[in-house]
């Protein structure tokens, strides 16, 4: 007889290790823990969303600022912070310059009413109603930055330009680098914009055909101002759903115990007669064969 018929236990044995190994594996794929705590590998944790900052990088001269929902004007300081809907008016003579988190700058000149209108990572708008403005706007893949004056819209990607509008709504646009496009402020064709070129917007919103920058209007140096870091998003907590109840957890049923006078099932009970004791000489008389015959 063979070894592993003589001893079936040595079959047994890698058997019940093979059990035991897959039901290990078992138990580690039931478990929610992250791939990487498993295998070494995973996902990384998520990142904060950062948004855009603009702060009062420079002020020469009286400007005030009207924050948004606020029905009051007040002044203006240097290292200020601004956020969307924003607004800001300047004295005569003054200048404002505002610095971006993502490299942008914007000169705002003497007698000008501006705001800003969005202030996010991939959609960034200004308007200006009233006044001069000089912009160095950062090219930034997926952003798109907008100039808005109650005549035409100047969309700009990586471009340094003026934007003036007069009293009776005319605007005038000058590109000095890059390129723009400017359309009417209800929607309609673009023009296109490139360096040393202008185009003009009458009150009724026709943008004219790009021509020649005059020699006069010269493009101004680029302020050297502190640029803010971005800020990371606001998180909002979650809102409870009040309308809707929460129901207590149903519990678990638990297994019925025997109670203390019941005896379990194995057990004789305490009144049931105990049985005698063996009788060795019974039994050897059952077992041996009777006596002669």
């Amino acid at each position: 007889m063979s070894a592993s018929l003589s001893n079936p236990i040595s079959r047994v044995a890698p058997r019940r290790a093979l059990g035991r190994g897959l039901a290990a594996l078992a138990l580690a794929a039931a478990l929610p823990l992250p791939g990487h705590a498993l295998w070494g590998f995973g996902s990384k944790p998520k990142q904060p969303e950062l948004v855009p900052v603009a702060s009062v990088g420079a002020l020469e001269g009286s400007a005030q600022y009207q924050a948004q929902g606020a029905g009051a004007w007040s002044a203006l300081t240097q290292g200020q912070k601004l956020g969307s809907k924003d607004a800001v008016k300047t004295a005569a003579g003054a200048k404002v310059t505002l610095a971006f988190s993502d490299g942008s700058k914007l000169q705002i000149g003497g007698n000008a009413v501006f705001a800003i209108d969005d202030l996010q990572s991939k959609k960034m708008g200004v308007s200006l109603t009233i006044g001069l403005l000089d912009a160095w706007v950062a090219k930034l893949k997926g952003r798109r930055f907008t100039i808005r004056t109650p005549t035409a819209v100047a969309s700009v990607r990586g471009t340094q330009l003026q934007v003036n509008v007069d009293a009776a709504g005319h605007t005038d646009v000058f590109c000095f680098s890059g390129g723009l496009d400017v359309a009417p402020p209800t929607g309609g064709q673009a023009v296109f914009v490139e360096a040393g070129k202008t185009v003009k917007a009458d009150a009724g919103g026709t943008v004219t055909p790009p021509v020649v920058t005059p020699p006069t209007v010269v493009a101004p140096p680029e302020p050297i101002v502190s640029i803010p870091a971005p800020e990371a998003a606001p998180t909002q907590a979650p809102v409870a759903d009040e309308g809707k109840k929460e129901e207590p957890a149903a519990e678990e049923p638990k297994a019925e115990e025997p109670t203390p006078d019941e005896p379990k099932p194995d057990e004789p009970k305490p009144d049931d007669p105990k049985p005698p004791p063996p009788n060795p000489l019974y039994e050897q008389q059952i077992l041996s064969p009777s006596g002669p015959q």
